[in-house]
């Protein structure tokens, strides 16, 4: 009786101590550790409900300097020009879902819309602008107050196609192209 409880309590004891070994301690095959294997392998002591605080302050900071740099835009109304050429794609087919007025003045437009269900937005410029200039020269545009450059789609006179996540984004960019 009394070999049986030592084994158990050795093996108990073998069996503590491997747990809490670290991983570099239980692996013979494992390569010697250097500053940058060492700092990656570092265990995070930091508490799960103290970065999930973190993370969302940090996510409500962010959220509120992007609500005051949109706060200083408001969308423009729409020209009767790119309101055309929305309902010539709607009636095509080739955008859907509820078409929204966009804050065009941010990339420097005249006015623009989104559709939501497509992800396809349109905007209009004024063909003498600086920032029209700079977008045809460069093929990009700055977003005003968030320092991120926009590729467009296409560029067709006045008319910027945003459409990269669009499902028929080839057949669009072709329709937005031939328009006269």
């Amino acid at each position: 009786m009394k070999k049986k409880i030592c084994t158990l309590l050795i093996a108990t004891s073998i069996f503590c101590t491997a747990c809490g070994a670290a991983p570099a301690d239980v692996s013979a095959t494992s390569e010697p550790a250097t500053a940058e294997t060492a700092a990656s392998e570092s265990v995070d002591t930091t508490a799960p409900e103290d970065m999930t605080a973190a993370v969302e302050s940090l996510n409500e900071t962010i959220q509120a300097e992007i609500d005051s740099i949109a706060s200083n835009y408001s969308p423009q109304e729409t020209t009767k020009s790119l309101k055309t050429l929305c309902e010539y794609l709607e009636s095509s087919d080739l955008v859907s879902g509820e078409r929204i007025e966009m804050a065009g003045e941010m990339i420097g437009a005249i006015s623009g819309v989104k559709y939501t269900d497509c992800n396809v937005e349109i905007y209009e410029y004024d063909t003498d602008s600086d920032k029209y200039k700079n977008l045809v020269s460069t093929g990009k545009v700055m977003l005003e107050g968030f320092n991120v450059d926009i590729t467009p789609s296409a560029i067709h006179n006045q008319y910027v196609l945003i459409c990269d996540d669009a499902p028929n984004k080839d057949a669009l960019i072709d329709a937005f192209n031939s328009l006269d």
